[in-house]
């Protein structure tokens, strides 16, 4: 008879699922293969490169449309307006190239979508496999997550070329965030593994242009659309240059982000800031123009009227005083320098542009003292609008989350185990350091009153490695009790 599979505590089914199934021993290989009716292996995969050709790329990866995108010199308020206007008819290509010289041209918007991108990429993440709440997962659900968490994270994109490990990814689907729509394709490989034979695994993501996919009416959905002037795949089943036809399965990783209620076309979080983009813009020209004669005299000259013929000589004269600091003028010519204004506080153009920025501090990071400094503030008020920030970041990584668990991991079970049922859940938390003394306090209560924790639980909370099994340890003889208490889950 088997060895029954230990049981896991609720708190410990998002730890570490490779220990488990260790631990679950022969037991669970054995109900593993009575359920798949297999050895335990997963399937090989066939076809050239052991990729199936429904896995094939599919998109060719090209530079073209980036370097013919308008410059910011094209996007008047008219023109601005008629982009958003596209936007609400599906024509996603054209805000996207309105939001991409955005941030081309506006480096507090570059600077907080980056911001926030680095954070979410930052944050901590697990594999939860799949169970009901109280209950230890089975060891189907245990055996998926394994796969899915040695798969997931270890993509391998090939040197120079653009590609995309997990944080990249995580990089490129946040470009839904701001724009409302991103779009991957996934590049699948064969993959050998000591135990278990060849799986398909995900070898990188490529980030999709705008013009290989759009919004149709007639299925009020997002689809795909193979570049004119291109071959599509056979083996692909796609449909002839130009035209739209669904994503394929497992193809794909469709990200759609709305900031607000309504058509996915027009929820782009950066469309409110378009407007003071064009002011902002607008009015670079006029503050250059003004600080070019900021702080200089007026120079004021009189000549006699009845010979016209000395304006255009006074006009070249009065222009070279100010490039050259001098010059020469006619018999007559009375020349006089007015002293200029030296206060600047009340310039309208460069209070457009510090509204504008504010305004995309709000937006994006829903404050603004982590970008500013006021001339007074509090550290009560600091920790609230971190707080604020911090909301925000999950957000973000939440959104991501999903993402990743409606359409990465079950298209990561159905190409290697044919269905996706009992898939695990990625989940993603921020580190908090400041917290670290009173996370120990509270531990150190619960332990006291003999609540039992899970010992990797407890390592990986506190940031701190599990020592092993020989490793020579630095331990307290009142810590030594408390820690031995711990279940080894």
């Amino acid at each position: 008879m088997p060895q029954a599979v230990p049981q896991m505590d609720a708190m410990s089914k998002s730890l570490s699922v490779g220990a488990f199934l260790r631990r679950a021993g022969r037991a669970g290989a054995h109900r593993w293969r009575r359920w798949t009716g297999t050895s335990g292996r997963l399937p090989r995969p066939t076809g050239p490169g052991g990729i199936p050709p429904a896995l094939h790329r599919i998109l060719p990866s090209s530079s073209q449309g980036y370097w013919l995108n308008p410059g910011a010199r094209f996007y008047s308020p008219a023109m601005i307006e008629s982009v958003l206007r596209l936007g609400l008819a599906g024509d996603l290509l054209a805000g996207w190239q309105l939001f991409q010289v955005m941030e081309d041209t506006w480096p507090r918007l570059n600077k907080n979508l980056l911001e926030l991108k680095r954070a979410v990429v930052g944050l901590d993440r697990e594999v939860i496999p799949s169970g009901l709440p109280g209950r230890a997962p089975t060891p189907k659900a245990v055996e998926r997550a394994e796969l899915v968490s040695e798969l997931l994270f270890e993509l391998r994109p090939r040197p120079g070329a653009d590609e995309n490990d997990f944080g990249g990814t995580v990089f490129d689907l946040l470009d839904a965030w701001a724009k409302g729509v991103s779009v991957l394709e996934i590049d699948w490989e064969a993959r050998s593994r000591p135990v278990r034979g060849s799986v398909l695994a995900p070898r990188a993501t490529r980030w999709v242009h705008p013009q290989h996919y759009g919004w149709t009416a007639a299925q009020g959905a997002l689809e795909l659309r193979w570049p004119s002037g291109a071959s599509a795949p056979a083996s692909t089943g796609l449909g002839q240059p130009g035209e739209f036809q669904p994503f394929p399965p497992d193809k794909f990783l469709v990200a759609v982000c709305k900031s607000r209620s309504g058509l996915a076309t027009a929820g782009a979080l950066l469309r409110p800031l378009a407007f003071w983009w064009a002011a902002a813009n607008l009015s670079a020209e006029w503050l250059l123009n003004f600080a070019q004669v900021f702080g200089m005299p007026i120079r004021w000259a009189t000549y006699d009227p009845h010979n016209p013929s000395l304006l255009p000589i006074l006009e070249d004269m009065l222009a070279q005083i100010g490039n050259s600091g001098w010059a020469a003028f006619p018999a007559g010519t009375q020349l006089e320098l007015k002293e200029a204004a030296r206060v600047g506080g009340d310039n309208p153009q460069a209070y457009v542009q510090t509204l504008a920025d504010r305004l995309c501090d709000i937006l994006i990071l829903g404050q603004t003292l982590t970008t500013d400094v006021p001339a007074s503030g509090s550290r009560a008020l600091g920790h609230i609008h971190k707080n604020v920030r911090d909301e925000a970041i999950e957000a973000a990584g939440r959104w991501v989350d999903e993402v990743i668990n409606r359409q990465w991991i079950p298209a990561l079970l159905r190409v290697n185990y044919g269905d996706a049922s009992e898939a695990p859940k990625v989940m993603s938390a921020a580190r908090r350091p400041e917290d670290a003394v009173a996370l120990a306090q509270r531990d150190q209560l619960l332990l006291r009153e003999g609540v039992r924790l899970p010992r990797a639980w407890f390592y990986r909370r506190h940031d701190i490695p599990e020592p092993g099994p020989a490793e020579p340890v630095v331990e307290s003889p009142v810590g030594r009790a408390s820690v031995a208490q711990m279940p080894n889950y």
